[in-house]
Parts: C-alpha cells; structure tokens; sequence
C-alpha cells in the first residue's frame, strides 16, 4: 500500500485561528505609513509657524516615531494607539507620559476579562 494514501487527519484537533496581532508585523512601515496617513499634513501646518519649518517638521516626526516605539515597547496594541492617538506629536512630553501611563493602567486592569461577560459583584452582602 502507497504511504501517501493513510491520513490520521481524523485524530487531529481541529486548526485554531491565531488571535490577531498586538503589534504590527513590521513596526517600521506602520509607522511610516501612521506618520504619512495622519500626522504630516497636521505637523506641515505646526511647522510653518516655526523659524525653521524644515527643522521643525523632521523633529515632530522623530517625536513620532519614539512615541509610538514606546508606545509598542510598554504593551499596548497597535490598535489602541491608533483609536486612542496617544502617538501625536502635537501634544506634549507631559501629555503623552500621562496618556502613557493611564492606557497601560486601563490595559491591566482590563487582563483576564472576557467580551459580554460581566463582573460579578457582591450588593450589599456582608458576611
């Protein structure tokens, strides 16, 4: 008998759809494209109203591009840092610290949770 005719495909666990990605396959053309999509036309306009408008523009990018690598780097899902737009270069160094803190403190209190699940709590029970 031809080896290639068994098949144990019945045993198998059925395949598991991966979840979707956390973080983008490849960091550097998203947030490029961020950049490209969102930011630039925003920063053009910022930048006009500097001495140095060339000089200005490469800053707020380079502000971009590190906000949203620790943005990445701290575990929040690239989704979130589009929804949220904690990647702004327009906002401040206090802004985007604070913005920082608040969604990775939202994220952890949110682990564990299950979507149409609700927490159980306790009214008015002491015992």
């Amino acid at each position: 008998m031809n080896a290639e005719g068994f098949g144990y495909a019945h045993t198998m666990s059925p395949p598991r759809h991966p979840a979707p990605p956390r973080q983008p396959v490849d960091r550097d053309s998203a947030i490029e494209q961020r950049w490209t999509a969102r930011w630039e036309p925003w920063c053009v306009i910022q930048s006009k109203r500097e001495a140095d408008p060339a000089n200005a523009l490469s800053q707020l990018k380079v502000i971009h591009r590190s906000r949203c690598v620790n943005s990445l780097n701290a575990g929040l899902a690239w989704t979130t840092i589009l929804r949220s737009e904690i990647d702004s270069p327009l906002n401040g160094e206090v802004w985007f610290n604070a913005m920082l803190r608040l969604s990775v403190d939202r994220r952890r209190s949110r682990m564990g949770r299950q979507k149409g699940k609700r927490k159980k709590y306790d009214k008015g029970k002491v015992e």
